[in-house]
């Protein structure tokens, strides 16, 4: 193989692809190892596949996402701040082939039309994609080497949604990082500039730009209005802002500004509350128009639901159009400055503020939209007894518009635990419930026992067994043994209003876990 001589040692390959894939990606260090195969060839014989797999990390928006200022490209109406999970349970797994079909089987139109992909069982083809994917992917193509823009490409993309983890919502951002990540991976794209990856996972998905960071992730807004977007006014002199227009396109930029393992990053950990379906009221929330069969465009349809939702908001709250003004530029000071500090209770103040005040946005919309369940209410009134119970602001909460879940937010082993206790006695699932919840890596529930999770099916993350284990419990009976807590001693427990729960912290933005080559045309990830 030219591309590959093989009278180069084989640990210098591996040193080149480490170094290759963590500048496409901006990883500190890729997922591959000695075990794994060396990438295929970029130019692949008829027949040919080369295959990537990738995963893409959920986030929560500390500094809230709500309303574009380009809703053709997913601009932010002001900066966002989010926190990237670390937990498996809250990532989403992709795969992607790229194959080389012979001259007899490629379609007359091109490899296009024969593209697909199957999100959460539901396939899509060619430019009846869900919106923005197939763009996306002809950009990808046009970076490609070899020959292997000319190959028909193939993805599989599981989400926590399809095993009742997250709505799709929340899903569906994390679904564009993953897309974006493997298909640059399997047709081994590099970026025209620094940044276009995570520009183009925003353009289907939005908050999917900071997925592809990782650590606590600064989503800057617009300042540049270029042929591609709608017209946005820029900040600053006008001079300089039409100069800047004739350069490429410089829209809205992620960029890290606290590493995973750094810092505050290092010991913040989260806890998310899956509201149950029959809890939560999201269905009614977005009024929108989707019928049952756009619906199954699982992902995408979540996130335009999301986007007209939040679109009525620019267009008819005034609270919004002074949250943008006044509000935010401070609060992304704070935020960032909190981080910078190593301040957990000014960030969790903050946190929490920032959901209060978006769902004061939301009911100030016309008509109004109330996305806050019964549930989640309750969780709030568990945090602020907490952190009234013990002097400080041990704990914060955050839930967004459209989400099936609102998560929890503390610093340290001992308040996580603390506030672990306090969310199983409110919410215990009953021993008749026989939920499991599954990673969406994962095919069964003996598969998530073979990987060492302890037999408390709906409770699941980071180090589970032992923060169970120290609280006393080993499996559902024991959740009865949960006494009340001290600031709540007549408080109600309410079985099986929650789906699962989930521990986790902050993590490593989207990457390739594994590329090489196969005989093999098809995904192998299981799309049922």
């Amino acid at each position: 193989d030219p591309a590959h001589p093989t009278d180069k040692p084989a640990t210098s390959k591996m040193s080149s692809l480490l170094n290759c894939w963590s500048s496409v990606f901006s990883l500190k260090s890729a997922a591959l190892d000695g075990s794994q195969p060396i990438p295929a060839s970029t130019t692949l014989l008829p027949g040919a596949s080369r295959y990537a797999t990738s995963v893409a990390p959920h986030c929560f928006d500390l500094v809230k996402y709500w309303g574009d200022a380009s809703s053709q490209n997913r601009l932010p109406l002001h900066g966002i701040v989010a926190l990237v999970s670390s937990c498996d349970h809250l990532c989403t797994f992709s795969e992607a082939r790229a194959t080389l079909l012979e001259e007899s089987a490629q379609s007359p139109a091109g490899g296009n039309d024969m593209d697909t992909i199957t999100i959460d069982s539901v396939t899509c083809r060619g430019q009846h994609m869900p919106r923005g994917y197939a763009s996306v992917l002809a950009t990808l193509r046009s970076l490609a080497k070899g020959n292997l823009a000319s190959t028909t490409v193939s993805v599989v993309i599981r989400t926590p949604a399809r095993n009742g983890l997250a709505s799709v919502t929340d899903a569906g951002a994390a679904a564009a990082a993953a897309f974006v990540v493997t298909v640059a991976a399997v047709l081994a794209a590099d970026e025209a500039y620094n940044g276009q990856f995570a520009q183009l996972a925003r353009k289907i998905g939005g908050l999917a730009c900071t997925s592809l960071v990782g650590g606590f992730v600064k989503w800057s807004a617009s300042t540049v209005a270029t042929k591609e977007d709608d017209e946005i006014e820029p900040a600053g002199d006008n001079d300089m802002a039409m100069a800047r227009r004739t350069a490429p396109e410089e829209t809205s930029v992620a960029a890290c500004i606290c590493e995973p393992h750094a810092g505050l990053a290092n010991d913040v950990r989260t806890i998310t509350v899956v509201v149950s379906p029959e809890a939560s009221q999201l269905r009614a929330l977005a009024g929108s128009q989707t019928n049952a069969a756009d619906e199954g465009r699982i992902a995408q349809a979540s996130l335009d639901r999301f986007a007209t939702a939040a679109a009525r908001s620019v267009t008819t709250s005034p609270l919004l159009t002074h949250r943008v003004e006044k509000v935010v530029p401070a609060r992304l000071h704070a935020v960032e400055s909190c981080v910078a500090r190593g301040d957990f209770e000014g960030l969790a103040r903050l946190a929490c503020a920032e959901s209060n005040q978006v769902a004061a946005i939301c009911s100030d919309t016309a008509p109004p939209l109330y996305f806050m369940s019964d549930v989640t209410r309750r969780v709030v009134a568990i945090v602020e007894r907490y952190n009234h119970h013990v002097g400080r602001t041990a704990a914060a909460y955050t839930s967004a518009p459209l989400s099936a879940s609102v998560t929890v937010l503390v610093k340290g082993a001992a308040d996580e635990a603390a506030m672990l206790a306090r969310l199983l006695h409110a919410f215990p699932a009953m021993p008749s419930s026989g939920r499991t919840l599954l990673a969406p890596r994962l095919e069964s529930a003996k598969a998530e026992a073979d990987a060492d999770v302890m037999s408390l099916p709906f409770v699941r993350g980071l180090g589970v067994t032992e923060k169970l284990s120290a609280l006393g419990i080993k499996a559902l009976g024991d959740l009865a043994s949960l006494t009340p807590p001290p600031e709540s001693p007549n408080a109600v427990v309410w079985p099986d209003s929650v789906y699962g729960i989930v521990v986790g912290g902050v993590g490593a933005g989207a990457h390739a876990e594994d590329i090489g080559a196969s005989d093999v045309s098809e995904p192998t990830l299981k799309e049922g």
